[in-house]
């Protein structure tokens, strides 16, 4: 209380309160002067100390101050937000009451309107599931009708929710009919069936008209394929057989079936002129509209001729004539509705005629080949005491019997006539040039495995070996090269071949008849002339045994000459007289075209 009296005119009155400095008075005044004196200077050296401190102290924590400065300003701009958004929620909130007191008031009055149309949107609500249940149950009739309502609700509310939903719900279920119709189409339908269910598919209005057709063609292509599928393919004959029956009953079908669809395909004239082979003779639709179904019309009948040329390659050529027959009858059927394509399969039956015919061939020069391996000149048997007369050639189609002499001839004669009959019962003329090629090469065969067997034995050969040998070379240029001539003049009439060609009768007679004189040119030097015949039976009438039967030798020389004279005459008869007693056979040829 002294020090207040005291430092009062020196100090303010405030510091009176601070307790801190009321006792720093209280400790001063018990100090002694000495004390008192050095007080001042402990006092600066103090506060420069403390001065040095907080130097150090705000260069430490500089950044926690500003840290600390920034804080307190975005607590007071917060704070201040905070207190403009408490003015104004204050200022709206009476109008916000009274709007939240207006929209009750207007969810009780929907409530109770919905509650009042509860039947109505409860049916509402049930379409999705009818339109299911509907197309489950083969209504598509109604499901249409549902989908057409929904279609209505979609452009008019679209932008409700629940319509929405609705909207897709149903959707969903119209994928399911549409599934439900091309899978309808897939199965055995007939075409009443087929009209309904493309009116439907043209109502659910999924599909532009073309590709409305290309759904068509690839769901009766899918139920073709299932009913080719089915067919067992163990047996080439049975599967080609049944294939070509089911190509045409049902691809009847579904041409008949499309164009009674799409009515607006008309039939017009042909408009490419380069084009494939199968097209050439389809009858050809108009190019704007249904080129989808003449393109599917020509993959399947080039499918079709696939699986013909699979199968026959395959081992049914024996019954070629059968297959042929069935063919052209599917052809013939397609004619009616413009796909023509038996011109198509003519190519493909002579390519399996002459396959057929060169297999048969080769097998039979393989039975040649192995009878000649084993085949001695010595082992011919003489089975006739005269030879046969020379006018029987030509006229018989059995084999000659004097080929029995030679195991070797008469195996591949026989094996000729079976591939003359099986080529008789489907032989195009087109495959004469062919036929005679091929027996070309047969003959060149049989006269070079007769010259290898002269070449391998001919130091060896007896008297009667050589006497057999030279009867084999005669019997091949005589008896079977005429043979096979008169088969093939069977198989290929020359009548028919001028009338198809366009050309003389002696000109067609070339085209099919083997060249007997080209083909044994190497053989003839082997066989003897009429001269030397001649010759020799003037040696032995002029011997000196009979010199004194000058008369009789003269007479008998006169009758070989008479004789011949008379086989020169026959000789040189001209082909044309051939030809004509061919025609008075009247051998027909079964198969021209």
């Amino acid at each position: 209380m002294d020090s207040e009296g005291v430092f009062t005119d020196i100090f303010p009155a405030e510091w009176a309160a601070d307790s801190d400095f009321c006792e720093y008075l209280q400790e001063l005044s018990g100090y002694p002067l000495a004390t008192l004196k050095k007080e001042p200077e402990r006092l600066a050296e103090a506060r420069e100390e403390n001065q040095i401190q907080t130097q150090e102290l705000a260069f430490k924590n500089y950044k926690t101050f500003i840290q600390t400065a920034d804080c307190t300003r975005d607590v007071f701009s917060e704070f201040s937000t905070v207190e403009g958004r408490l003015e104004n929620l204050l200022e709206h909130l009476p109008g916000a009451i009274d709007n939240w007191w207006s929209t009750i008031s207007h969810d009780r009055q929907m409530n109770n309107l919905t509650k009042s149309r509860y039947t109505e949107l409860l049916e509402l609500l049930e379409v999705p599931q009818l339109v299911d249940t509907t197309v489950r149950n083969g209504y598509y009739e109604e499901a249409l009708e549902l989908i057409e309502f929904i279609r209505k609700l979609e452009r008019k509310f679209s932008h409700i929710k629940i319509i929405a939903d609705i909207v897709r719900a149903v959707k969903a279920s119209s994928h399911l009919l549409l599934n439900h119709l091309l899978s309808q189409l897939k199965t055995n339908v007939q075409l009443p069936a087929c009209l309904r269910i493309i009116s439907y598919l043209r109502r659910m209005n999924c599909f532009s008209e073309a590709e409305l057709r290309i759904k068509f063609l690839q769901a009766r292509d899918f139920w073709l394929q299932t009913n080719l599928k089915a067919i067992p393919d163990n047996d080439p004959h049975t599967h080609i057989t049944k294939t070509i029956e089911a190509c045409r009953v049902h691809m009847f079908d579904i041409i008949t079936q499309y164009r009674a669809i799409f009515s607006d395909d008309e039939r017009i004239g042909s408009h490419h002129e380069n084009k494939s082979n199968i097209s050439r003779f389809i009858t050809c639709f108009n190019p704007n509209k249904s080129l989808l179904f003449h393109s599917w019309v020509v993959r399947k009948v080039n499918k079709f001729l696939e699986v013909l040329e699979t199968d026959l390659d395959r081992g049914c050529a024996q019954h070629l004539e059968a297959i042929l027959a069935q063919s052209m009858y599917f052809g013939l059927s397609f004619s009616r509705v413009g796909a023509d394509f038996r011109p198509l399969l003519m190519p493909i039956f002579m390519n399996a005629a002459e396959k057929y015919f060169d297999d048969q061939i080769s097998k039979a020069e393989q039975d040649f080949l192995h009878y000649m391996a084993h085949f001695q000149i010595s082992e011919s048997v003489s089975l006739f005491s005269t030879p046969i007369a020379s006018c029987g050639i030509g006229v018989s189609l059995q084999p000659p019997t004097s080929l029995l002499e030679f195991i070797p001839l008469a195996v591949l004669a026989n094996g000729c006539q079976t591939a003359f009959t099986n080529l008789r019962l489907c032989c195009p003329i087109a495959l004469a040039p062919k036929v005679k090629g091929r027996l070309t090469i047969m003959a060149n065969l049989v006269i070079e495995r007769i010259i290898q067997l002269y070449r391998a034995e001919a130091v060896s050969f007896t008297s009667r070996e050589k006497e057999s040998f030279t009867k084999l070379c005669s019997t091949v240029i005589s008896e079977f090269l005429p043979f096979v001539n008169t088969c093939l003049s069977n198989l290929f009439p020359s009548a028919t071949l001028a009338a198809s060609l366009g050309i003389p009768v002696r000109e067609s007679v070339e085209i099919y008849s083997l060249d007997v004189n080209k083909i044994c040119q190497r053989l003839k030097q082997h066989v003897p002339t009429e001269e030397d015949v001649i010759c020799e039976k003037t040696e032995e009438k002029s011997s000196p045994e009979m010199v004194t039967e000058n008369g009789d030798n003269s007479h008998e020389e006169d009758q070989v000459e008479l004789h011949s004279n008379d086989e020169n005459n026959d000789a040189e008869k001209p082909v044309e007289t051939e030809l004509n007693q061919e025609k008075e056979k009247g051998k027909d040829n079964l198969y021209s075209n």
